[in-house]
């Protein structure tokens, strides 16, 4: 099964910091996360759809995981869709997609 994704540029660079795989969803995956990163699910309700990660050196910067509908767009087309859409929700004065493409 072919899935898109995004590749999003953080604000404040994590490149140096040593990651963990962490698993997502149950196991069902995993990623690659800043070491030291909480899990917000052991500290608050996260929906089944989400998961939540959160610095813990004070810079507020957070990674979200979330499992998003089939959407009425092309399959190269839906990462940057779902991107502009949460965007657009969170009413964003800036964003950007660095790059897109498929995984299988």
């Amino acid at each position: 099964t072919k899935r898109s994704f995004a590749k999003i540029r953080a604000t404040t660079s994590y490149a140096n910091t040593a990651m963990a795989s962490r698993p997502l969803y149950g196991g069902a995956c995993r990623a690659q996360i800043p070491q030291g990163w909480a899990d917000m699910s052991d500290s608050r309700p996260v929906p089944d759809t989400q998961e939540v990660f959160m610095a813990q050196d004070g810079s507020g910067a957070s990674l979200v995981f979330e499992i998003v509908e089939r959407a009425d767009v092309a399959d190269d087309g839906a990462a940057r869709y779902h991107f502009d859409d949460v965007a657009d929700a969170a009413a964003a004065v800036a964003r950007a997609v660095v790059a897109t493409g498929s995984v299988s």
